[in-house]
């Protein structure tokens, strides 16, 4: 510690190191691995016990990143009097005012100390807690002044139809006699295994995109593409619109001044196969966990995002249990074991409850031409209001007199909608073999892909956000029958 620093009068029994790093392109920042080596060295120069070692990767920390920090929120869970909370600089916890202002409290509430910079700062001395929002205010101005910057170029290229960012994939940027850009042209070696790809996915329609980028990869890295190259980043080439000479503002999209690097008219088609909901992409191994992909995260699906729930296993050097959590964000992570006791108890409860076996099990038939009859009825409802809407604009109708006959057929097709998602349940013999008072006993002898049939067929799940954590925490888990069908009484 060097001549300037201050020691604490407060004895020091635990350090928690915490690391962050944003993207960082240029690579001139720390890494998170060298924050904590730093910070490390600092705590057993001290002679300071680590306790904790906590880092977020690829996560900002100002007001306007929207990705969570995931170590960052078990902060307040870990803390407690007595420990020093070791960050390489200031910056690392954050750059957001109202963060701060709320950390600042709950660490001076707790007795916590803080460290960087070769010196303890108490957040209970005024003079220290000045200092430190000095810092954090120095942090956060630099940053809304990269973001006006970045602001700033977008605008403009968007007004010249020039490209922004990163090179995309498929290009080469070219400069003048000083190195200035000046612009992206197609790679031809790039290009020529994208056009590869967008043809097998056209012409075969393979369900499994990774399986294509494995075939592809090592063309793609013998023509220099360089970064990720799975399953999902050769989808997201193929459906970007910057491949195909387009720049999308808002909800306009534009012509581009770079040269296309695939045909522009394979745009639609190419998004259209990639994007259906309905693609089949599974080719590979048997599935191992239970609700992977099949439940979805509340802040995601809030946010209008897929919300994908993927599977985590324990570490090597913590003894923790498997857990689901929220594939792209972290939203939400959730002990395994109890949420999947929790879907199956609820769903065996379901599918033994006596209303929901007589309406599956009673399917013949007159339902069979019950659910013909309101598809015709759907769509003579449909084609109605098409026409009396055109007849009510045409004679200039009030949109008061036309809104109310509007709204009781759309009651009507809601309706006949319900009927028919009601009767197509029975289609899954999955879901009418585990049926009736013996379900436990036939879900015993089912595969894991049975079991997630039944599951994805009969269920919606949503894991939720929870307050507390720890094995007495709330479930954190919504289960919901699809259609219209009774529900059982939650486990």
């Amino acid at each position: 510690m060097s001549e300037h620093s201050r020691r604490s009068p407060v004895k020091i029994l635990r350090a928690i190191i915490y690391a962050r790093v944003s993207k960082d392109d240029s690579k001139k920042g720390r890494s998170p691995e060298e924050q904590i080596e730093e910070c490390t060295s600092d705590c057993e120069h001290e002679g300071w016990p680590i306790a904790e070692v906590l880092s977020d990767n690829d996560r900002g920390a100002s007001r306007h990143t929207k990705r969570e920090r995931e170590n960052w929120n078990r902060l307040p869970d870990i803390l407690r009097r007595g420990d020093v909370l070791v960050v390489w600089e200031p910056s690392r916890i954050t750059r957001d005012m109202k963060v701060f202002g709320s950390f600042c409290e709950m660490v001076a509430s707790r007795g916590v100390l803080l460290y960087y910079d070769d010196r303890i700062y108490d957040m209970n001395d005024d003079d220290d807690r000045n200092a430190v929002w000095q810092d954090i205010l120095d942090g956060a101005k630099q940053v809304a002044k990269t973001r006006k910057r970045v602001i700033r170029a977008m605008k403009k290229n968007v007004k010249n139809g020039t490209p922004h960012g990163k090179r995309a994939p498929g290009y080469r940027i070219v400069r003048d006699e000083d190195g200035k850009s000046q612009g992206w042209e197609p790679d031809r070696r790039q290009v020529a295994v994208l056009q590869k790809a967008a043809d097998r996915v056209l012409q075969d329609r393979p369900g499994s995109m990774s399986r294509l980028a494995a075939e592809l990869e090592v063309q793609w890295r013998a023509a220099g593409g360089r970064g990720a190259f799975a399953g999902r980043d050769l989808t997201r080439f193929l459906t970007s619109p910057t491949t195909f000479g387009f720049r999308v503002v808002g909800d306009t999209t534009k012509t581009g001044t770079w040269t296309p690097a695939l045909d522009p008219a394979l745009h639609k088609p190419l998004c259209a196969l990639l994007d259906d909901p309905s693609r089949l992409t599974h080719r590979g191994s048997d599935p191992r966990w239970l609700l992977t992909y099949i439940a979805r995260c509340s802040v995601c699906v809030t946010k209008g995002a897929r919300g994908v729930i993927d599977h985590k296993g324990p570490s090597e050097k913590f003894r923790k249990p498997d857990i689901y959590m929220c594939r792209e964000f972290g939203h939400v992570t959730r002990n395994m074991a109890r949420v999947d006791d929790y879907v199956q108890e609820f769903l065996l409860r379901w599918l033994e409850h006596p209303e929901v076996l007589a309406k599956l099990t009673a399917r013949n038939e007159v339902d069979r031409v019950a659910i013909d009859a309101d598809l015709v009825t759907i769509d003579e409802l449909q084609a109605e209001i098409k026409a009396y809407v055109r007849d009510a604009a045409k004679n200039r109708r009030p949109s008061y007199a036309v809104t109310p006959y509007v709204d009781e057929l759309e009651s009507q097709i809601q309706a006949a909608r319900a009927r028919v998602d009601a009767m197509a349940v029975a289609v899954d013999p999955d879901v009418l073999d585990a049926l009736g008072p013996d379900a436990r006993a036939k879900w015993k002898r089912r595969t894991i892909e049975r079991r997630r049939n039944v599951i994805r067929a009969t269920l919606t799940v949503t894991i939720t956000p929870v307050e507390r954590r720890g094995r007495y925490s709330d479930i954190g888990v919504q289960v919901r029958p699809l259609r219209m069908l009774p529900a059982p009484l939650r486990p």
